[in-house]
């Protein structure tokens, strides 16, 4: 359960990066808090989805800050991997979140067809290299490609680039008795766009909403070959997105929306509130379970700033 933090006056000292002044200022703030008292940090946060050997972080929020870090809140840092995996700073910290009541946990069923496919690709990222055969090869990308089509006969094909496939096995992952998929089930970019063109559903940044399909160029100028990822967040030329086949795996990263060519737009729920989205993390770790994979940390993350920010701001 989520428990808002107390916020005490800081503890300014002059700049250093040693151990020493490092505990001086411990021992500082240890001073102001009471017992047991849960102190908010306002320094940066590691998140899960880095590539191998490096470390992705980003934070110190703030209303007035110039960046968008996650739905609803913006920071001074935006998401960056300037560090490596063993990089130590004072002002990174770990927050160990629960943000769902023992008891009160929602099934994924009850989510909104966008929740439930960006829940399940949250939680591919954490599977890391999935090349393991070659290049573009590998037992869960042939899943992937499993279901493709082309024409309206199965493709039949277990490699290729997958950054596709991964969008729309995600999507027929998601999908529940009785819906059906929003989109086809292709393995390039350009039948998704083509598709979408002709349906109506092609929209530009301006119209794009967390869970659109956003499609890349890729390649030469002017070339048919495209990248495709999932919108996670949009505010004016930023853009967070989740992929796949980006490197040899899923991964979280920080776009400009004008880089897209466009978006395919999902099926839109006017009825379903972002609060109802920050108590999904048991029902995304029930998923992951179902699927054999672990939940990603990113939306623990987002989570816990939506409640910050929605309890009275952070910065």
């Amino acid at each position: 359960m989520f428990q808002r933090a107390a916020h005490i006056e800081p503890s300014t000292m002059p700049v250093s990066s040693s151990l020493e002044a490092i505990e001086e200022h411990s021992r500082k703030v240890d001073a102001k808090m009471e017992r047991g008292q849960f102190v908010d940090n306002e320094g940066k946060l590691w998140i899960a989805g880095a590539p191998a050997g490096r470390a992705l972080n980003y934070g110190w929020p703030t209303p007035s800050a110039p960046y968008l870090i996650a739905p609803g809140l913006r920071g001074w840092q935006p998401l960056g991997g300037a560090h490596n995996d063993g990089h130590v700073d004072y002002s990174q910290t770990l927050r160990v979140v629960r943000d769902v009541a023992p008891g009160e946990e929602p099934e994924l069923s009850s989510l909104p067809l966008v929740e439930r496919i960006i829940e399940l690709s949250l939680a591919e990222v954490e599977l890391g290299n999935l090349e393991t055969t070659a290049q573009n090869a590998g037992p869960r990308i042939a899943a992937y490609f499993k279901r493709a089509t082309r024409n309206g006969k199965p493709l039949g094909i277990s490699r290729g680039n997958w950054c596709a496939v991964g969008a729309c096995w995600a999507t027929q992952q998601a999908l529940q008795p009785g819906e059906s998929m929003p989109h086809g089930y292709f393995a390039s970019g350009i039948e998704l766009e083509r598709e979408a063109k002709q349906a109506g559903t092609w929209v530009g940044a301006e119209d794009a909403q967390r869970g659109d399909v956003c499609i890349l160029p890729r390649g030469a100028p002017g070339s048919w070959t495209r990248h495709v990822c999932r919108v996670l967040s949009i505010d004016g030329d930023q853009l967070i997105t989740v992929g796949a086949n980006e490197g040899n795996r899923w991964r979280i990263t920080q776009r400009k929306s004008s880089d897209a060519l466009g978006y395919v737009a999902l099926p839109r729920d006017t009825s379903f509130s972002p609060d109802a989205m920050l108590r999904t993390r048991e029902a995304a770790k029930q998923a992951a379970r179902r699927h054999q994979l672990k939940a990603s940390g990113w939306d623990a993350v987002e989570a816990l700033f939506r409640r910050m920010a929605a309890a009275g701001g952070t910065g």
